[in-house]
């Protein structure tokens, strides 16, 4: 990982190079969580990716479906420098590291459940 600073942590929601669906937890320059889906998205069409972590718990949906859960209560720790969030990537390869190949439209980050 690279740590100049204001790289302390990060959350990562990617793609693996067999297409199924990604999420990290990167503090510093240790992955605390490493949760994959056991399937891969259908190319051409739209599909519909969440993580949630209600302290716990971190939860990866693909389209509304549980595809996977991996116990963890240690956190975020974004430590003194900023934190970052980043969607179909990461820095960890530099700019355009794990670049999904594709398109993505209405990320959000939220800090409250949806009903």
């Amino acid at each position: 990982m690279r740590d100049d600073g204001a790289y302390r942590a990060s959350i990562v929601l990617m793609c693996d190079g067999d297409g199924r669906p990604w999420v990290q937890f990167q503090n510093g320059s240790a992955v605390t969580v490493d949760l994959k889906s056991p399937t891969s998205l259908a190319t051409d069409r739209w599909s519909f990716l969440a993580v949630s972590y209600d302290g716990a718990v971190v939860r990866l949906f693909v389209n509304g479906v549980l595809k996977g859960r991996v116990d963890y209560a240690g956190g975020i720790d974004y430590g003194s420098g900023s934190g970052q969030v980043h969607f179909g990537g990461d820095l960890y390869y530099g700019p355009g590291g794990n670049a999904f190949a594709g398109l993505i439209d209405e990320p959000a980050m939220l800090s409250r459940t949806l009903k």
